[in-house]
C-alpha cells in the first residue's frame, strides 16, 4: 500500500492550521505542523517530506525566502506559499516557489494544488533519472575499445555498467551460439541479480544472442528508448569484441608463421657469417700453422743436401720430417672435414640415442688408450635420445676421446658421462691432463682446428660444445645437445598422399615414428577430424586436384584452424598463402619430413618434454612450473649444505607498449631475442625459464650472490643499451634484472618470484 504524502504547514497562526488539516487529511494526505522557519528545516532534514506550505510571514524570518531557500535545498520536495493578499508583494513563483495561494482559498483548492505539483515533480523526476541515465550509457562508449577481445572489454566495460544511476549489480551471458560452449557468463559485478520481481530487469543484446541481467533499486523504471540504447551499445561492443579475438588469434597465426620463415632466414644470415669467419681462419691457418711444419722440413731437408747433417743422425732427421709431415697431412685433413661439411646441405636430422652412440665411440677408443695406459670410463642413464646426426655425433665424441686420451698422463683415467637435464643431453669428457690453463690441450693447431670444427657441428645439431678447467686439475669438454621429444602413443597424424608414389618409403618413415594413418582421397577427411582432430597433417597435392582449396577450407574452420599442415607441393607459395606451417618441394627428403613434423607437434605441444611441464610455446625456454619444481628440490638440499641458491630475474618493462606501438609481432620476436641473448650468457648446469609474460629467471646454484648480481647488471646494461632490429622496426629496449639469495627467505615463505609476479598484478 502506498503511504500518504507528507504536507508540512510552516503556519504561525494555529486557528489557520485547525481551519486547513482536517481538508487536506480526507484528501489522503498525512499532515505536520511547524510554527517557525527553524522549526521547519529540521523537520524537512528529517526526511519524508513531500511537500510544504508556507505563509509569507514568520515570527522568525521571511516565509517566501524559507520557501525559496529549501526548493533549492530540497528539489523533490514541493513548495506552496500562503499570502494574505494576491497582491501583497513580487511575483513569488520569480523567486523558485512552485505555485501561490492565498488564505482564504478553501482547503480542495490547497489539496487540488499540491496533488498537481507532486505529479509534476514526479514527472521531472523520472526524466531527470531517465537523462542521467541516457549519460551514463553514452559514457560506456568512451570505454569500448575496437581492438578489445570479449575479455579485455568486459573488464574495462563492468565498471561503466555499475555506474548507471539505480544499477546495483549486474550479470551479461551469451547464448552457446555466440561461444559455442554453452551460456557463457562474460560480465559479473555487485550484488547478483535476483531470478525474478521488481528489482530486476532484463536487456536484450542487440548483435549477439545474449541478455543483460541489471539488479536496480525498488523505485527505478525502465523505458523502452533507454533499454533498447543500452542493448545495441553493448551487444555491438561484444559483437565486434568476438571478431576481434578471431582476428587476433588468426594474426597471432600467421605472426607465428612469420616468425617461422624470419628464423629461417636468420639461420642462413648466420651461416654466411660462419661461412666469412671460417674463410678468414682459412687465411690464418695459411698464414702462420701451416708456416711452421714447413718451415721444419725445408730447414731438413737443406741440412740433409749441403751433408750437414752425421750419418748418425739422418735416421733422426728423418723421424722428424716425418711427424712434420704427418702433422701437416692431419691439419689438411681437419681443414678439408671442415669446409665439407660447410658445403654441405644438411636435412634435419632423424637423431638416436645419445648413450650408445658414446658407448661405440668408447669401445672404439680402448685400444688407443690401451696402448698409452689411460683408463676410461663410462657412466650413462639406459637411454638418451636426441635430435640430432649420430654420424655427426660420433665424429665429436671421437675427437674429443682422442685428444682427452693424447694428453691425459700415463695411468691416469678419461671419465665420460652422459646426462639428461632441463630437455639438454650432456655428454661430457674430461682427463687428468694440464688442462686448458696450463696450454696443454690447446696446443697444437690439429686440436684447434678440431676444436673448432666439433664447436661448428655442435652448433648445427641446436647443441653447443664447451670447454672449461675441470675441478682439480685437467680440461673438462661438454658437448650439449636438446633431448629428442618421445614418441606419441595415440594417432597424431593423419597424411594425405596418393598410394603408388615415388615418395612411399619417405611417407612410410612417419609410420615408423608415430601412428599416421595414411589415406588416398580427401573425401570426408574434414568431418573426420572435427570428430577427432589430429595433432598435425601431411598433405601430398598429388592426392587430390582440389587440395589447396581444402586447406583454405580447413584454415576457415574454427575447430580446424590450429592444427599445423605440412603440405608437399610445387607451388609453394599458394600453400604458404593458405596456411600451411611447411610446404616441401619434390623429390621429397625423409629427414627433411621428420624435422617439420617434430617442429609442428612441438608447436602445438604435443609433444612435452619427459617428467616435466610442457615448455614455453613461443621461446620453447622451461615454464615457470619447472623452474618451480627445481627450485623446490634444490633449495633444501642448499639450505642443509649452508650454501647459497642464487637467481635472477630478468624483465622487459614496457612489453605492452611495445605491442601497441608496433604489434604482437614485433612483441614476440622481441621475445625470442631476449631469450637467444640470455641463452648464450647462462653457463652449463644453470636453468633459463619464461616465468612470466614478460619475465625470465635464470637459477644459477653454482655462483655466488655477488657474481650473479654483476652478472644481473651487466645483462641489463647490455640489453638495454642494444636496440635491435625486429622486422622492419628497431625497438628501444627497457629491462630491469636483480638477483637474490633463495636461501635467506623464511622457510614456508612466498618464493620471491611469485611475490614480484604478485606485485605486479600478473
Amino acid at each position: 500500500m502506498t503511504p500518504s504524502p507528507v504536507v508540512l504547514l510552516v503556519l504561525p497562526d494555529a486557528a489557520n492550521v485547525a481551519a486547513v488539516r482536517p481538508g487536506l487529511e480526507a484528501q489522503g494526505f498525512g499532515v505536520e505542523h511547524a510554527d517557525t522557519g527553524e522549526a521547519a528545516r529540521d523537520r524537512i532534514r528529517s526526511g519524508g517530506v513531500a511537500a510544504i506550505v508556507v505563509f509569507e510571514t514568520l515570527p522568525d524570518e521571511d516565509g517566501l525566502e524559507l520557501a525559496a531557500e529549501l526548493r533549492v535545498s530540497q528539489p523533490h520536495v514541493a513548495a506552496i506559499l500562503v499570502v494574505a493578499e494576491p497582491t501583497s508583494r513580487r511575483d513569488p513563483l520569480a523567486d523558485g516557489v512552485d505555485d501561490v495561494i492565498t488564505l482564504a482559498a478553501p482547503p480542495e483548492e490547497l489539496g487540488w494544488r499540491l496533488r498537481l505539483r507532486l505529479a509534476e515533480l514526479r514527472r521531472l523526476g523520472a526524466s531527470r533519472r531517465r537523462e542521467r541515465f541516457l549519460r551514463g550509457v553514452v559514457r560506456l562508449c568512451d570505454l569500448v575499445s575496437p581492438y578489445a577481445d570479449v575479455p579485455a572489454l568486459a573488464a574495462a566495460i563492468a565498471p561503466g555498467l555499475m555506474g548507471l544511476p539505480g544499477v546495483v549489480g549486474l550479470r551479461v551471458h551469451l547464448e552457446s551460439d555466440t561461444m559455442g560452449e554453452g551460456p557463457v557468463v562474460v560480465i559479473e559485478a555487485g550484488r547478483p541479480p535476483a531470478e525474478a520481481g521488481p528489482g530486476r530487469v532484463d536487456v536484450p543484446l542487440r548483435g549477439v544472442e545474449g541478455t543483460i541481467e541489471l539488479a536496480v533499486e525498488p523505485a527505478m523504471e525502465f523505458d523502452d528508448d533507454v533499454r533498447d540504447a543500452l542493448g545495441v551499445l553493448v551487444g555491438s561492443a561484444l559483437s565486434g569484441a568476438r571478431q576481434f579475438g578471431a582476428l587476433k588469434d588468426r594474426q597471432l597465426r600467421l605472426e607465428r608463421g612469420y616468425v617461422d620463415r624470419h628464423r629461417r632466414l636468420s639461420r642462413v644470415s648466420a651461416r654466411l657469417e660462419r661461412l666469412s669467419d671460417a674463410r678468414d681462419s682459412f687465411l690464418a691457418l695459411l698464414s702462420h700453422d701451416l708456416r711452421s711444419p714447413l718451415a721444419v722440413v725445408l730447414g731438413q731437408v737443406e741440412l740433409l743436401e749441403e751433408g750437414l747433417v752425421p750419418h748418425a743422425m739422418v735416421p733422426k732427421s728423418a723421424g722428424t720430417l716425418r711427424r712434420q709431415a704427418e702433422r701437416m697431412v692431419q691439419m689438411v685433413e681437419d681443414l678439408l672435414d671442415r669446409y665439407r661439411r660447410e658445403d654441405a646441405a644438411r636435412p634435419i636430422p632423424e637423431g638416436g640415442d645419445a648413450v650408445r652412440i658414446v658407448a661405440e665411440m668408447v669401445e672404439a677408443a680402448r685400444p688407443l688408450a690401451q696402448t698409452r695406459r689411460v683408463e676410461l670410463t663410462l657412466t650413462a642413464p639406459e637411454s638418451a635420445p636426441i635430435e640430432a646426426d649420430p654420424a655427426a655425433v660420433r665424429e665429436v665424441i671421437a675427437n674429443l676421446l682422442e685428444n682427452a686420451i693424447s694428453h691425459a698422463p700415463e695411468g691416469s683415467a678419461v671419465g665420460v658421462s652422459v646426462a639428461v637435464a632441463d630437455r639438454t643431453v650432456a655428454m661430457s669428457v674430461r682427463d687428468a691432463g694440464p688442462g686448458f690453463g696450463a696450454g696443454g690441450s690447446t696446443s697444437g693447431s690439429g686440436m684447434a682446428i678440431g676444436l673448432r670444427a666439433s664447436t661448428r657441428i655442435a652448433a648445427e645439431a641446436g647443441g653447443t660444445l664447451r670447454s672449461a678447467q675441470a675441478p682439480g686439475g685437467g680440461a673438462l669438454v661438454t658437448l650439449s645437445l636438446p633431448l629428442a621429444a618421445p614418441q606419441l602413443a595415440s594417432a597424431a597424424l593423419e597424411v594425405y598422399a596418393p598410394q603408388g608414389s615415388a615418395a612411399d618409403s619417405v611417407y612410410a618413415l612417419l609410420g615408423q615414428n608415430w601412428e599416421a594413418p595414411r589415406f588416398d582421397d580427401i573425401a570426408g577427411a574434414l568431418d573426420r577430424m572435427r570428430r577427432q582432430p589430429p595433432a598435425a597433417v601431411v598433405i601430398d597435392d598429388a592426392v587430390h586436384p582440389e587440395s589447396l582449396a581444402f586447406l583454405r577450407r580447413m584454415k576457415n574452420d574454427a575447430q580446424l584452424a590450429a592444427i599445423p599442415v605440412i603440405a608437399v607441393a610445387d607451388d609453394v607459395q599458394s600453400f604458404y598463402d593458405a596456411g600451411a606451417l611447411a610446404v616441401l618441394r619434390r623429390p621429397l627428403q625423409g629427414p627433411l619430413l621428420l624435422g617439420h613434423v617434430r617442429r609442428a607437434l612441438r608447436l602445438v605441444g604435443d609433444l612435452p618434454p619427459a617428467g616435466g611441464s610442457p615448455p614455453d610455446v613461443l621461446t620453447g625456454l622451461p615454464s615457470a612450473a619447472t623452474l618451480t619444481a627445481r627450485l623446490d628440490a634444490a633449495l633444501d638440499q642448499a639450505r642443509a649444505a649452508g650454501l647459497a641458491l642464487p637467481v635472477a630475474v630478468v624483465r622487459i618493462e614496457d612489453l605492452k607498449q611495445i605491442n601497441r606501438q608496433h604489434g604482437w609481432l614485433v612483441g614476440d620476436q622481441l621475445l625470442l631475442w631476449i631469450a637467444a641473448r640470455l641463452g648464450e650468457r647462462v653457463r652449463t648446469g644453470e636453468l633459463l625459464a619464461r616465468v612470466d609474460a614478460d619475465s625470465f629467471a635464470i637459477a644459477s646454484p653454482g655462483r655466488s650472490l655477488e657474481e650473479l648480481q654483476a652478472f644481473a647488471a651487466e645483462t641489463r646494461d647490455a640489453l638495454s643499451r642494444a636496440r635491435p632490429r625486429l622486422g622492419l622496426a628497431r625497438v628501444d629496449v627497457r629491462v630491469s634484472a636483480h638477483a637474490f639469495d633463495l636461501t635467506i627467505l623464511a622457510p614456508g615463505g612466498e618464493s620471491q618470484l611469485a611475490t614480484e609476479r604478485g606485485r605486479r598484478g600478473n
